[in-house]
């Protein structure tokens, strides 16, 4: 149970690189512009999937939820355990054996 008082955190912690990845995004078409630019071992890095136990919060509307399994496994509101993250999705434990990945546009992180 949580509290309501719980320090939410910075999906990027941690992910520096992916951050400034994102931030070039906005400027370019495609993430293979960006590629293209940066070099593929440096994208390839910075999103390179890592252990990350974190707690997060559901916290997608019924209009942004994603289609399909993630649609019937996850409920707004609840918490969830992260298994690890790349920077932009995380593996969530129960959640299709931790081989499938969801978006971090859909979790909060509870700190």
């Amino acid at each position: 149970m949580t509290t309501g008082n719980e320090v939410i955190g910075d999906h990027y912690e941690g992910y520096e690189a992916a951050r400034r990845l994102h931030k070039m995004m906005e400027h370019f078409d495609t993430f293979k512009d960006v590629k293209t630019l940066v070099g593929e071992d440096v994208a390839s890095e910075a999103f390179k999937r890592k252990p990350c136990v974190r707690i997060l919060r559901y916290i997608a509307d019924e209009d942004q939820e994603p289609d399909g399994p993630a649609s019937e496994f996850f409920v707004k509101g609840k918490l969830y355990r992260s298994i690890d993250f790349n920077g932009a999705t995380y593996s969530i434990a129960g959640y299709l054996d931790g081989k499938r990945v969801i978006g971090s546009v859909y979790f909060e992180w509870i700190k």
